[in-house]
């Protein structure tokens, strides 16, 4: 059926076709934003597939790979993405399906995707992924609570050897 003509008029969208005319209120019309299916594929750390459960990281385990995935047939044009590190990168949009951050340094991190085509009729929620890359023990509150002690303990027993030394040199020993 071809439409020949549109017009609005007395809050009717009204169109001429070559087999008659008719007519709709534009509220009648619910765009519906159908939900788009979105999971990881692969999370890969340092070259090794990872669950995505499990993503407690040492230092060195700070090259992350992830794979996600939205695939549906009835999107014409394709499935766009949207995702960020959050609180290290603002939203990035990009239709590839995969995203990889090298060298990262020790950090709590909530990698966040989310999918739409190109009209934006599909879409999916913000999928998040959690993960934690630990630092080194030399950079960790414990390593520096036991430098600390350590110079305490090294101070006091100078200390108290020349406390020691003082008191034997008054007492004429030495």
């Amino acid at each position: 059926n071809k439409i020949n003509r549109i017009m609005g008029f007395a809050g009717y969208i009204w169109l001429t076709t070559n087999d008659g005319l008719c007519y709709f209120r534009p509220s009648d019309m619910s765009e519906k934003t159908i939900l788009l299916p979105l999971y990881f594929d692969n999370i890969s750390v340092n070259g090794i597939n990872r669950p995505s459960d499990s993503l407690v990281l040492s230092h060195d385990q700070n090259n992350i790979f992830i794979e996600f995935n939205a695939l549906y047939y009835k999107a014409i044009q394709g499935i766009r993405y949207k995702l960020r590190l959050k609180g290290v990168a603002p939203w990035k949009y990009t239709d590839l399906n995969y995203v990889q951050y090298f060298s990262l340094p020790p950090g709590e991190y909530q990698f966040e995707v989310a999918a739409e085509d190109a009209d934006g009729k599909y879409k999916s929620g913000i999928h998040i992924l959690h993960f934690i890359i630990k630092p080194r023990f030399v950079e960790t509150a414990l390593f520096k609570i036991l430098i600390g002690l350590l110079i305490l303990l090294v101070t006091g027993m100078i200390l108290t050897s020349i406390f020691s030394y003082q008191k034997l040199k008054a007492t004429n020993v030495i």
